[in-house]
């Protein structure tokens, strides 16, 4: 998929909750997700999602600190505001999603960003 031009970023190693955890703990889930990518994809991963949309300030601190430079919410949306890197909105794809259905998504939030680009004349 990376080969195809696909992101591959991290989603931590052991896909728990990140909130309210020891500072040693994240900074090793940071790190050793990044490396794991690393070692197999051969990138390094800019973005993390956080697993179940849970993290707070000390997770954020984390990433940073590992090296992330985005990180994605489980917020419905599309991400404008880059003062909040850390905190990104998503549009929900999964493996049913059709093209029809994800161009639908992705147009829905742009016309929300600028309607004036979807105006009829």
């Amino acid at each position: 998929m990376s080969d195809l031009g696909m992101s591959i970023d991290s989603h931590s190693v052991s896909h728990i909750r990140m909130d309210n955890k020891p500072a040693d703990w994240l900074t090793s889930e940071a790190e050793l997700s990044m490396e794991d990518i690393q070692k197999n994809v051969g990138i390094k991963p800019r973005a993390f999602c956080y697993p179940y949309g849970k993290y707070d300030g000390q997770t954020i601190r984390a990433l940073r600190k590992a090296g992330y430079e985005a990180g994605f919410t489980t917020e419905d949306g599309f991400g404008s505001d880059y003062s909040r890197l850390m905190q990104l909105p998503r549009i929900r794809v999964n493996r049913s999603t059709t093209m029809n259905q994800f161009v639908w998504l992705v147009t829905r939030r742009v016309s929300e960003l600028a309607p004036s680009a979807f105006a009829c004349n």
